[in-house]
């Protein structure tokens, strides 16, 4: 009986959650990043964005769970998933042109927020741009921002190691010549020298 109803909050709990997943990116949505203004709008805008990027991977976690890889919901959720990472990508990029990249005082979760959705953006081609040259463009961008203190190493560092993957083909291999802030110089070195025509 008890584990018929855990199950039973388990459901109800996955309901009111995607009822607030819908607000939150309801709001995102209805948000005109262009005109944002004052620290609190834009955190709370940011932290929005960043509720919606790891609610949407919650669902697929728990749809993965609850029904496998081989279902029809799976298969749903994950074009979903697609589809909130590429929204998420573009409402960034017109975040990003309209305004600097959030300062420390906004909170971790809000200066984390831009480096996270660039680095959940798959292939956005949706964009008619290679993403990895927008990634590459906006990158001096995040660098600024770590220098700065307004984001921090192992954010950086990780997006850092992925854009490399994506760039080069293959994986950065760090050394044991220094710790995260050498190989960041490393990486963020090499990939100022990349084009991708």
């Amino acid at each position: 009986m008890r584990l018929i109803f855990l199950l039973f909050l388990f459901f109800k709990s996955l309901s009111s959650y995607s009822q607030n997943m819908d607000s939150l990116l309801g709001s995102v949505i209805q948000t005109d990043v262009a005109t944002l203004s004052g620290l609190e709008a834009h955190r709370s805008f940011l932290e929005n964005v960043f509720q919606v990027d790891q609610g949407v991977r919650s669902k697929v976690a728990e749809i993965e769970l609850k029904n496998g890889r081989k279902s029809v919901e799976y298969d749903s959720v994950i074009v979903e998933w697609i589809a909130t990472d590429r929204f998420l990508f573009t409402t960034m990029l017109k975040y990003l042109e309209a305004h600097p990249h959030p300062i420390a005082i906004m909170g971790e979760v809000a200066c984390m927020t831009p480096i996270l959705i660039f680095h959940h953006a798959g292939n956005a081609s949706s964009l008619n741009e290679d993403f990895r040259i927008i990634k590459l463009r906006y990158m001096e961008r995040f660098h600024r921002a770590y220098e700065n203190g307004d984001l921090d190493g192992e954010s950086y560092w990780f997006y850092l190691f992925r854009l490399y993957a994506q760039v080069s083909g293959d994986g950065f291999e760090p050394t044991g010549d220094g710790g995260e802030g050498v190989q960041i110089e490393v990486m963020h070195s090499f990939l100022m020298n990349q084009t991708l025509d």
